[in-house]
């Protein structure tokens, strides 16, 4: 077995990321555009952090692929158990970020210890508002940070909000249920149809975009709030505040957006130079793939890319040969 460890690190200049940009740019045919080029975007904060990029060697595609249950064969425990406290992270600690936005407002999630699954309790100061109920997605604040908005579910599917003025039922009726989530001062929620359309609780359509190609894909992938910007992913495309970040960056593809550490990160894709990357904090990453496996159905999906707010893993193959990865920041965790 092969291992190699990456570190890298993010405090580069703006000059540097500027060049590095109009490199890729360059590069997938697109032509570089000042304007284009909004760091902002990309990272949130102006200090240094480390995302460690760990590779393991797992078997020629020749010989297996990751595309049925058996090519879980060829990983270790080394591989799987390294990073474990980050990757299964307890009941209490998954919903931290949570009770920070939710303890403002005299409300709290408390993890019901005697079930072994990850169900919750819904709480004003000490009253019991809701049993048995998981959260969806995050806690979002508006503009004002006068309210906030949580969308919480039990396992028969009904689903809730919770605001500032208490808990109301959240559209019964929908088959696709995305959490809504704060865009200034006004909610913003998706709506599948016919179509994919990203409306506010004013009852504008303030986006619109056609379903994904491929009939049994999810319509839409990620549905979320980063920096006060609404960040939407459907079919290989992240589209930030009605405006495509494919686009913007001169990327033909990307997915798996996620935020690790208050920074986000993302899997970009360029028909010119068949590869795959990573991008954090605003930096395009030095590893380079031919594949990563992702959008995959059914039994597939469980080799999909995963992660938590510290970390991702997925599985990719250069030259030849498939790679269990994983990349993310470790600080040490209270017990």
């Amino acid at each position: 077995m092969k291992t190699k460890q990456y570190s890298i690190w993010n405090s580069r200049g703006t000059l540097t990321f500027f060049i590095v940009l109009i490199g890729i740019l360059l590069f997938t045919g697109c032509e570089a555009n000042n304007d284009q080029i909004d760091l902002s975007l990309l990272k949130t904060s102006s200090g240094s952090s480390d995302l460690i990029v760990e590779e393991y060697e797992l078997v020629d595609v020749e010989t297996d692929s990751p595309t049925h249950l058996e090519f879980t064969q060829w990983l270790t425990s080394e591989m799987i158990d390294k990073r474990t406290v980050w990757k299964n992270l307890n009941p209490d600690r998954t919903i931290q970020d949570i009770n920070t936005v939710l303890s403002k407002y005299g409300f709290s999630i408390k993890h019901e210890p005697m079930l072994s699954s990850y169900t919750y309790r819904l709480l004003e100061n000490y009253a019991i508002l809701l049993n048995d109920i998981y959260p969806v997605g995050t806690a979002t604040e508006n503009q004002n940070r006068d309210d906030f908005a949580l969308l919480v579910q039990n396992y028969e599917g009904e689903s809730y909000l919770l605001q500032k003025s208490g808990v109301q039922e959240w559209h019964p009726d929908d088959i696709f249920v995305y959490a809504p989530i704060y865009y200034q001062n006004e909610l913003v929620y998706p709506v599948v149809d016919s179509n994919i359309q990203i409306v506010s609780e004013s009852g504008n359509v303030i986006y619109e975009t056609s379903l994904p190609s491929n009939p049994v894909m999810a319509p839409i992938q990620s549905f979320q709030s980063w920096n006060g910007h609404w960040i939407l992913e459907k079919e290989g495309e992240v589209v930030m505040d009605g405006k495509s970040l494919n686009e913007e960056l001169g990327f033909d593809e990307i997915f798996e957006w996620r935020i690790i550490q208050g920074e986000p990160f993302f899997f970009v894709f360029a028909d010119e130079s068949s590869t795959y990357s990573m991008v954090y904090a605003g930096k395009l990453l030095d590893q380079k793939y031919d594949d990563i496996a992702h959008y995959q159905c059914c039994e597939p999906a469980m080799f999909n890319p995963d992660g938590t707010s510290y970390m991702t893993w997925f599985y990719a193959v250069r030259d030849g040969k498939w790679y269990y990865v994983e990349a993310g920041i470790y600080p040490e965790l209270e017990k």
